[in-house]
């Protein structure tokens, strides 16, 4: 999965490699491509509409926004508003009133640094942002039990991004994957393994559950809820 700790953020997208697997076979490609049969099955795209709650819970805190999305041609443009920590704390400066404005290509995943606005100390924002918690581009076509997938980038901070994901299960409404994750920068690396389901209606609503794995081996457990505003 990808690496969704604290001190992740998804910016620039410099480069991006997809390879699916399924009963063997492989290949890599900028975009994701068709798994070759006997692997049957829907295909699962990045299709959000409208507004999402946040909610990410770890360590004892728990972190909550709401994002925007908008179509167009070629990808997306999302709005990241309403942050808040509990417990507060002034450490992180003032979130009322700030917002993330990213650019996404068409598989959810962050084209370049967002910009930003409000009165959050610097780096802060980026830091508590749903892409620094959870994994982008999780999509598939045509999606089956044991088909897998991994795609890896280098982000907008040069630090080498790579999720895998593998189909664990499929049903009318959702699809069940085991994900392994890292981010590597310079100086150490983060790694997060576990289960994210997300909703086939829009390739983005649903829950993620995995332990987090941090410098000198510090780990912790981490759990993200993501759900359609009333």
């Amino acid at each position: 999965m990808t690496e969704w700790a604290r001190g992740w953020s998804l910016c620039g997208l410099a480069c991006a490699v997809v390879s699916f697997a399924c009963g063997g076979g492989s290949e890599e490609s900028g975009e994701p491509v068709a798994v070759d049969s006997p692997c049957e099955g829907p295909e699962l795209t990045f299709a959000p509409r409208g507004t999402y709650r946040v909610e990410v819970r770890e360590r004892g805190q728990v972190y909550r926004s709401e994002i925007t999305f908008e179509p167009f041609d070629g990808g997306w443009s999302a709005i990241e508003g309403e942050l808040h920590v509990e417990p507060a704390t002034d450490a992180l400066g003032t979130l009322a009133g700030a917002e993330l404005r990213w650019t996404l290509d068409q598989d959810g995943v962050p084209l370049e640094p967002p910009t930003e606005s409000g009165s959050a100390h610097p780096g802060v924002l980026q830091n508590l942002t749903v892409f620094a918690f959870r994994p982008s581009g999780l999509t598939m076509s045509p999606v089956c039990e044991g088909a897998a997938a991994t795609r890896r980038w280098v982000d907008g901070m040069e630090r080498t991004r790579t999720v895998a994901f593998e189909v664990q299960e499929v049903d009318d409404e959702a699809v069940t994957f085991a994900v392994r994750s890292t981010v590597t920068t310079a100086v150490n690396e983060w790694a997060s393994e576990g289960r994210l389901r997300v909703k086939r209606a829009d390739g983005f609503t649903g829950e993620a559950e995995v332990e987090v794995t941090g410098p000198g081996g510090r780990r912790h457990e981490r759990e993200v809820t993501i759900a359609r505003a009333p």
